[in-house]
């Protein structure tokens, strides 16, 4: 179930929209207990903006490190 979650965190930093990417990032993070949850929403709408703003960059970022890995 983890490994699904993670695949679809990783959908959603390339192609899914605001919504999508913080669903993703909650269902992922998995936080237990109310306090924690409060804490996971307010830091993931602090993340969240600045991956969509600048996804190009990320992305470009994910495949130098996978180029570096890879050789």
């Amino acid at each position: 179930m983890k490994r699904r979650l993670l695949r679809e965190l990783g959908r959603a930093l390339v192609m899914g929209n605001k919504k999508e990417l913080t669903e993703a990032l909650d269902a992922a993070i998995e936080p237990h207990g109310l306090m924690w949850e409060r804490v996971s929403d307010v830091a993931i709408g602090w993340v969240v903006d600045p991956i969509i703003e600048g996804r190009e960059e990320v992305i470009a970022g994910i495949r130098d490190a996978l180029d570096q890995v890879q050789s």
